[in-house]
This record gives structure tokens, sequence and C-alpha cells, in this order.
């Protein structure tokens, strides 16, 4: 029975792991989106940053913000 414990707490982390890149993916589409369809860097960046904030998963916050900062630098 132990194996079968492990199993499932592996496949625990690997369904999360996969639902978070989901969210990451779906974050890095919408920003290169918002970011084709901005005709100012000011429209973007508030376009940008207001997306950001819909997201409140705090496990992939960083990581979000990262995808933001290489769109903005």
């Amino acid at each position: 029975m132990q194996w079968e414990n492990e199993k499932e707490e592996k496949i625990e982390a690997l369904d999360s792991w996969i639902e978070s890149t989901e969210e990451e993916l779906e974050f890095a589409e919408t920003i290169h989106e918002i970011l084709e369809n901005s005709s100012t860097k000011e429209e973007f960046l508030r376009l940008a940053k207001a997306k950001l904030w819909e997201y409140k998963n705090p496990w992939i916050e960083d990581t979000l913000q990262s995808i933001l900062n290489l769109a903005i630098d």
C-alpha cells in the first residue's frame, strides 16, 4: 500500500505543476496579445499590470511577474 500512497502524492504534485504551467502559459499569451494590440507603452503597462492583478495564485506570482518583466524590460 505504501507505493499506492506515494504514487498518489506524485500524481497530485504533477497535476498541480501542470495546472500552474497552464496558468503561466495563458498569462504569457495574454501579455503577448496586449503588447501586440497596445498603441502606446503606457497603455500596455496599464493593461498588463491590470491583468497581473487578476491572477490570485500565490504559488506562481513571482513567475507571472517575471513574465511581465520580460515584456516590460
